[in-house]
């Protein structure tokens, strides 16, 4: 079953757009407390739920190693846009509500990230036209998922995000995605939910509605 988390992981690896823009200096991954995950250059913040887990640094540099084995297979050119797409992207957080490996379920989740736009802050000024490119590039890969046609919008905080909701089936699951996106000094904000059903899903909805922002 620990596979199936990588799937919850993926979006670090898949959404990361190839480009030559890397993190601005003014920019820190943020601190975590054990309790509330805050990124001052941003002004995020997000509390960990009582009894959830986060991922440490060197957990999520685990999960994403292992899943760039999964998703690229022996693709060089793959495996050479994903090592230069992380100079510019900064994981924020990553809360699971069971330890990692120790389910023998698919464990919800919910995780964070901010790229650098660079020279496509131009272009992109909303969360959804940041999440047409993801799109796009996702119909391009290896994993076959099946997106919402529209996108929906969200108030969080005092920010509007754009939401593109898909799925994917693995086995005899079918695993549900949703990716809220935002804009904020040069960055797109992406917030992912990964979850298998509705009560997953309202328990996830309610840590997006507690995103201070």
């Amino acid at each position: 079953m620990r596979q199936l988390h990588l799937y919850g992981f993926l979006f670090i690896l898949i959404f990361l757009l190839p480009t030559n823009n890397y993190a601005s200096d003014n920019i820190t991954v943020g601190s975590f407390d054990g309790k509330i995950y805050k990124n001052d250059f941003l002004g995020f913040s997000v509390s960990l739920p009582q009894g959830w887990f986060a991922l440490d640094e060197k957990k999520r540099m685990e999960m994403m190693s292992t899943g760039l084995d999964l998703i690229a297979g022996d693709d060089k050119n793959y495996r050479t846009i994903v090592e230069v797409s992380k100079l510019k992207t900064v994981i924020m957080f990553s809360f699971y509500k069971q330890t990692v490996g120790f389910t023998d379920k698919y464990d919800h989740n919910i995780g964070g990230f901010a790229e650098s736009l660079g020279l496509r802050a131009s272009s992109i000024k909303r969360g959804s036209d940041y999440l047409f490119h993801v799109k796009e590039a996702l119909k391009q890969g290896k994993l076959k998922y099946a997106f919402h046609e529209k996108y929906q919008t969200k108030k969080i905080g005092s920010k509007t995000f754009d939401i593109l909701s898909m799925a994917i089936k693995v086995g005899n699951m079918t695993l549900r995605q949703k990716l809220y996106c935002t804009i904020v000094k040069g960055y797109s904000i992406v917030i992912t939910i990964s979850y298998e059903n509705q009560e997953q899903l309202k328990e996830l909805e309610s840590i997006i509605d507690s995103i201070k922002i």
